[in-house]
């Protein structure tokens, strides 16, 4: 009788035991999606950093401006990859004098 009670009180700890571990697993696993999609996130303000950086410098010559198109594609696991289509733009053409 006690024998059974026993193995009873083993499989029932067993279950918790693997209740908690599946938990933790969980948990794990959404913190490293969360990470990866800090990344992603981090990658394209990083792009978008450069190409406004790019503009800034070139309006501050008042010759031309850089227009920048960034398009970036990311896969579940966050590895993103950017290709940005930039263009000179020329601002303030020097202008010719009226005879």
């Amino acid at each position: 009788m006690n024998n059974k009670k026993n193995k009873k009180k083993n499989r029932k700890n067993k279950n918790k035991k693997n209740k908690n571990k599946n938990k933790k697993k969980r948990k794990k696993e959404a913190e490293e999606e969360e990470d990866s999609h800090e990344i992603c996130t981090h990658t394209t303000q990083h792009a978008e950093h450069i190409t406004k950086w790019q503009r800034e410098q070139n309006t501050a010559r008042h010759v031309t401006v850089t227009v920048c198109v960034c398009v970036c594609v990311c896969v579940c696991v966050c590895v993103c990859v950017c290709v940005c289509v930039c263009a000179y733009v020329i601002k303030n053409p020097p202008s010719h004098p009226s005879i």
